[in-house]
């Protein structure tokens, strides 16, 4: 069964681009190349980087044309004041954890200097912590699970264009070889992938951290994750409506509190059109498979997310490399939405991943996290005819139990998570 083509690009809402978006999307590719030249000191990484970008602009013409439209320079500047108020609405939102982790890391500074001052104690600890190796190796792995991901895709290049023809995606696709699209979904993947740690990075590059401050701030993170979600743990046990298991438990908690917050901002990227542009749009000028998560996101998006997330008085090693690394794994299998390739829908279907609607032409569900609640009270069916077609296209290729596809449908965890948030007197924004 073919889902029907139609486009939900209204006035005021944005899904794809269109050709007069085309400086606002070279202004993107701009802030990026800047973000990558501070972030890397090595000239072949940077003429690489350029290359991408360049590349990147140039298929966004074959794909949507090139007009210059004058009133993007009057949307950059209006986009920038709107997000000069947002940055200082979120970190007023935040405030309390950006001021747990920035005192913690001036007491740090503050003993590493002491240390200093004392020659001969721990000059070990003192020595430069290898912060952009321990970046390339994680690059490097992640590199080569999205070539997996992308030679697999490649391989069935006209089962990929059978299931984007007679989708919303049809038109997007339209004069431009599948293989093309693939590999364009690729390299838009590993940039995005990029974006997020660049603040970091440049953060790092000029504050040089020492193996003192990397084991300090695994220290402090891991305490303050234990301090700030154990009670809401205990809480749910209490209450009977815990997984049993400690980490799960913890990833929903989370989940749950960062919906509230980041519901707002993803409608905004789609209600907005230099947020939309040079934000988020990349992830939706990508086909609609595994290698647009992780960060699942587009590349001003990833480089605000890299930012707003204070990477930089965190740990590399616990949040960076570890937390963000299975946050990124989880998110790639999330966004698999071509059945009977790797790494296969099943994930999706099992973990009720209703976000591949959004990807199909839908504005809801607007929700990253999984947690559907406050879309399905806005009109969201989750056992609607877009669902159908996508449970019923998993189920022809792939193998998968009739009682996941029924709790697919049903989109059975939304109980609990309701449940859960009652509980924690969370509430949607």
């Amino acid at each position: 069964m073919n889902l029907p083509v139609q486009t939900t690009r209204k006035p005021s809402s944005y899904l794809f681009y269109k050709g007069e978006d085309f400086i606002l999307y070279v202004f993107s590719l701009l802030l990026v190349f800047a973000g990558g030249w501070l972030a890397f000191p090595f000239l072949p990484v940077r003429i690489l980087f350029a290359a991408t970008l360049i590349y990147l602009g140039a298929f966004f013409i074959a794909k949507h044309g090139l007009r210059l439209d004058k009133s993007c320079f009057v949307v950059i500047a209006d986009g920038l004041k709107d997000s000069c108020s947002g940055f200082f609405s979120r970190v007023y939102l935040h405030r309390r954890m950006y001021l747990v982790f920035f005192s913690g890391f001036l007491l740090i500074l503050l003993i590493e200097w002491i240390l200093k001052t004392n020659n001969g104690i721990a000059p070990g600890f003192l020595a430069s912590f290898p912060f952009m190796g321990l970046f390339f190796i994680q690059f490097i792995v992640f590199f080569a699970y999205r070539s997996v991901i992308f030679i697999a895709h490649m391989v069935k290049a006209p089962m990929v264009l059978e299931f984007l023809q007679g989708t919303v995606w049809q038109r997007q696709i339209k004069g431009i070889s599948i293989y093309h699209h693939i590999f364009h979904a690729y390299v838009s993947s590993l940039v995005c992938f990029t974006c997020f740690f660049i603040p970091a990075l440049i953060f790092w590059r000029f504050i040089e951290p020492t193996w003192f401050r990397e084991i300090s701030l695994n220290i402090m993170m891991a305490a303050v994750i234990l301090v700030r979600y154990t009670g809401d743990i205990k809480l749910l046990r209490a209450k009977g409506i815990s997984t049993g298991m400690f980490l799960r438990d913890i990833a929903d908690v989370i989940r749950l509190d960062e919906t509230r917050y980041r519901l707002g901002f993803h409608k905004r990227y789609h209600s907005s059109r230099f947020h939309f542009a040079v934000s988020h749009g990349h992830h939706h000028d990508a086909i609609p498979y595994a290698l647009t998560g992780g960060p699942g996101s587009g590349f001003g998006e990833s480089l605000g997310e890299g930012f707003y997330q204070v990477p930089f008085f965190r740990p590399q090693f616990l949040y960076q490399s570890v937390i963000m690394s299975v946050a990124f794994y989880i998110d790639i299998l999330s966004h698999q939405y071509l059945p009977g390739i790797y790494p296969y829908a099943r994930y999706v279907i099992k973990e009720q991943v209703h976000h591949f609607a959004h990807h199909f032409g839908s504005l809801s569900p607007y929700s990253l996290t999984g947690i559907y609640n406050p879309d399905i009270e806005t009109g969201y069916q989750p056992a609607g005819r877009k669902a159908r077609w996508f449970a019923d296209l998993s189920k022809k290729h792939e193998t998968i139990e009739n009682q996941e596809l029924d709790d697919f449908l049903n989109y059975s965890y939304g109980k609990r998570y309701a449940h859960v948030a009652e509980q924690l007197g969370i509430v949607y924004r």
